[in-house]
């Protein structure tokens, strides 16, 4: 049950702190649920690997130390489904030809940022979603036939069940802020 007491986080990789700070912005923005964590090394980044499953790393390419497709590759190798997203200030042409031998999953501009980011975030985390909602409901299932289920055993039963016990708010699709 790891990912229950230590959820999946976004990674963030990039040695320069406006950039770390702008870029954990925009990725609360687009995913508020999740934890995000920001590191300004590659050293740091895969030391999260070992606590924390990461569904998503953004990281910078020119970085001291290790640069972003060499980090790129050793994320892949302690967890290959990680999407990685390599965002370079620099021409994209020069490093994509080694990319693809390092697995990375998507190159960035940084100026293409703002652009873009939200539909890969959206996109890479959305099937962590529909996990998180398949749990749920095995678990308002759980509570329903611990309650003794009172109304037929069915999803229909289920669904009215929940329901019942849902504030006006919530009925309404408007969660509390």
């Amino acid at each position: 049950m790891e990912c229950i007491t230590r959820p999946p986080v976004v990674l963030i990789v990039d040695d320069e702190p406006d950039m770390l700070a702008l870029l954990d912005y925009f990725v609360h923005k687009v995913a508020p649920t999740y934890d995000i964590v920001t590191v300004s090394d590659a050293e740091s980044a895969l030391s999260q690997l070992a606590y924390r499953t990461v569904p998503l790393m953004i990281t910078d390419y020119l970085m001291p130390g290790m640069n972003g497709l060499q980090l790129t590759a050793a994320v892949k190798a302690a967890s290959p489904t990680t999407y990685v997203i390599v965002a370079t200030a620099y021409g994209l042409v020069e490093i994509e030809h080694g990319a693809h031998a390092q697995q990375v999953d998507m190159f960035l501009a940084k100026r293409d940022i703002p652009e873009h980011l939200e539909a890969v975030v959206r996109h890479v985390l959305r099937p962590a979603v529909v996990v998180r909602s398949d749990q749920l409901a095995q678990l308002a299932q759980r509570q329903y036939t611990a309650a003794g289920a009172p109304y037929s055993n069915t999803a229909a039963g289920l669904l009215r069940w929940v329901e019942e016990r849902l504030t006006p708010e919530q009925q309404a699709g408007k969660t509390p802020t």
